[in-house]
């Protein structure tokens, strides 16, 4: 497996959630590629309970794939949600789109390597 310096993903760090089956962490990258490949949150406005939850599964999802950065950047922004004014809410979701695209490039780079 290839392991990328300076990267958003710990692919190790994900197949190990996966429990060492290639296949079924290829196809979870897949699904999370599929899912986040439109921009993140596009259909909910700033204030809306849809895209606090979508936030909450981001979260998770990211911290099971081996992308920490994105985990941690929107736990953060998940735990300040309902304290965070507007403003710091457009700023917090432009850093985490900013992370989930480094992060969906390197996806498709070692699914591109690994096929």
């Amino acid at each position: 497996m290839n392991e990328m310096t300076d990267c958003s993903m710990n692919f190790q760090r994900g197949l190990r959630h996966c429990d060492g089956q290639v296949n079924i962490y290829q196809a979870v990258l897949k699904a999370f590629c599929e899912q986040y490949a439109n921009r993140f949150c596009q259909h909910h406005s700033i204030a809306s309970d849809a895209l606090y939850q979508e936030l909450h599964a981001l979260k998770g999802l990211s911290a099971t794939i081996g992308a920490q950065s994105l985990s941690e950047l929107t736990e953060s922004a998940f735990k300040n949600w309902t304290s965070m004014s507007d403003d710091s809410r457009i700023k917090a979701l432009g850093s985490i789109q900013f992370e989930l695209s480094q992060v969906l490039d390197e996806i498709k780079e070692y699914l591109t390597q690994n096929n």
